[in-house]
């Protein structure tokens, strides 16, 4: 089941939205998971 991303364009302050599927979720969570331990804290969260 697809899940909705909403989105801003920072530079025009566009909103827009697109549609993620499940496993493309599953692989940014391992993606994350992977850069924070390669490379630390990732944000200001």
């Amino acid at each position: 089941m697809p899940v909705q991303m909403n989105l801003i364009r920072p530079k025009s302050d566009y909103f827009y939205y697109t549609f993620l599927d499940h496993d493309l979720i599953m692989f940014l969570k391992d993606w994350l998971n992977y850069r924070k331990s390669r490379y630390g804290k990732i944000g200001p969260w």
